[in-house]
């Protein structure tokens, strides 16, 4: 019976209904916020390697990514808040881009 319960979920999922979850979004926060501490603890800190100042830039279209991230954590399923959280996030992304 669970192989049939899994399969019906299988099919019923979608992307959707996957960004309207705080899974992704906490996943979008603990990926931006962790290649931030690491580019800044372990190469500024541990490895005294000085940041250019494109890898400043980076570091701070990378929180924004994860400000957008923590916006959306408080109620993913509400449209006018996912939009704004998508709009940080693809602003974070194309402030990196343009760098």
């Amino acid at each position: 019976m669970s192989c049939i319960k899994m399969k019906d979920n299988c099919r019923n999922f979608s992307l959707s209904k996957w960004q309207d979850t705080r899974k992704p979004w906490l996943i979008l926060i603990i990926v931006t916020i962790g290649l931030t501490c690491i580019a800044h603890f372990l190469f500024q800190e541990y490895l005294f390697m000085e940041p250019c100042e494109q890898c400043v830039y980076i570091r701070f279209d990378m929180l924004v990514m994860a400000i957008g991230g923590m916006i959306a954590l408080i109620n993913p399923k509400n449209n006018i808040i996912k939009i704004f959280s998508y709009g940080l996030a693809f602003y974070g992304i194309w402030l990196g881009l343009e760098h």
